[in-house]
């Protein structure tokens, strides 16, 4: 008795329709799982809290820092759902602690006004969930509203081409995506390295409008700390104290 060939087959495992709901069950379960073992051990270990850097910037809705560390489980889902990826792991920018927490980086991208996908993923709420009215410019037209701030934005002359090079620059005037521009330039003139007098137009940032971004390479002469975020009633400047936002 002869058996045609390729009438024979072995299977070590069933067939299975789809696996894929499975899996990424299996990675969320094992994220939030990795997670829950893993903060209390980094808060009670004595050298792993250290302080973070200033440019430290948290996703809106982000609880206070000892608080949001303490809620994290580095799930990661909140930088899943990121539309623009600018939502990064922590390193070393907010101590061992701190640890594969999400991190704003404007120089990936900037936080979009109207979106609060992060705050609404968020299993534990470390990340409080907010709506794009609270967060975005929106509130800047009510009189009763404050809107939700990361940080401050501040321009470093040294690096900024027109204050420190006499080259004329108004690059991030045009890619400014806020609307009014956060970016607004006064006309000067400056004399060059050989005393040359040259027209630029140096610029000046609304702090309150801006998102942190700069097309200067390296270092950027636009940059955000976190200092004024809404979310710490103590990392503010002295004249913004009495305007924090209320938990």
């Amino acid at each position: 008795m002869s058996v045609p060939e390729h009438g024979l087959q072995f299977k070590f495992l069933p067939a299975q329709k789809s696996i894929g709901t499975n899996l990424q069950r299996r990675k969320k379960l094992t994220g939030l799982v990795a997670g829950t073992v893993l903060v209390p051990v980094l808060r009670s270990t004595p050298g792993f809290a250290v302080e973070r850097q200033e440019r430290l910037l948290r996703p809106p809705g982000a609880l206070d820092e000892e608080y949001f560390l303490s809620r994290c489980i580095r799930c990661g889902e909140c930088m899943k759902v990121y539309p623009n990826n600018a939502l990064q792991p922590a390193l070393t920018e907010a101590g061992l602690e701190g640890l594969w927490t999400p991190v704003l980086v404007p120089r990936i991208g900037y936080c979009e006004t109207s979106c609060v996908v992060c705050s609404e993923v968020c299993p534990t709420g470390a990340i409080w969930e907010i709506t794009a009215k609270e967060k975005g410019w929106e509130a800047r037209v009510a009189s009763d509203a404050t809107p939700i701030s990361l940080g401050t934005a501040f321009l470093d002359r040294g690096r900024c081409l027109p204050w420190a090079m006499a080259t004329p620059c108004i690059v991030c005037e045009e890619w400014c995506p806020t609307s009014p521009k956060a970016i607004y330039l006064h006309p000067a003139e400056v004399a060059d390295a050989e005393g040359h007098l040259k027209q630029v137009k140096q610029l000046f940032v609304d702090p309150h409008r801006c998102v942190g971004a700069c097309p200067v390479q390296d270092r950027p002469a636009v940059y955000v700390t976190s200092v004024g975020e809404s979310r710490s009633r103590t990392n503010q400047t002295l004249l913004n104290q009495g305007k924090v936002r209320p938990r």
